[in-house]
């Protein structure tokens, strides 16, 4: 039963955030227009932005350390703390209706950059990524 909660460290905790970002992209007309660039990144400026940017920034590392350990939790864990520091951006920075176009790019580009890496984690992990539910 706990393994199936919303709540918590679960495949559909990430299932739901996956599917809440591509709502959001979906209402901002798709995708935020390509690469998450670094000119983009720097009107960043909130500490939920900086720590959900530290998160993706460790992707790499975390997909590397689970291949060399053979040990999968180290995604299922980055995962879910993306996925957990994305709720906190997304309640604490507007994203559709961010102060200007220059932040609202930007915050749509960490959004896009934050399901990426959430679609690519759970597909290594083998939980169904959803566009909707």
């Amino acid at each position: 039963k706990e393994s199936l909660s919303f709540n918590g460290n679960t495949g559909p905790y990430l299932q739901y955030m996956g599917a809440r970002i591509s709502s959001v992209l979906r209402k901002a007309g798709g995708s935020a227009g390509g690469e998450c660039a670094a000119e983009r990144a720097a009107v960043l400026t909130h500490d939920a932005e900086w720590t959900l940017l530290k998160l993706l920034g460790g992707f790499p590392a975390a997909v590397e350390k689970a291949a060399r350990d053979f040990d999968p939790s180290a995604v299922a864990g980055l995962l879910y703390d993306t996925a957990k520091a994305f709720a906190v951006f997304y309640r604490e920075c507007p994203i559709l209706n961010a102060d200007g176009a220059e932040l609202r790019t930007a915050r749509l580009a960490l959004a896009e950059c934050t399901r990426t890496a959430l679609r690519n984690g759970m597909s290594l992990i083998l939980v169904p990524f959803l566009e909707t539910m």
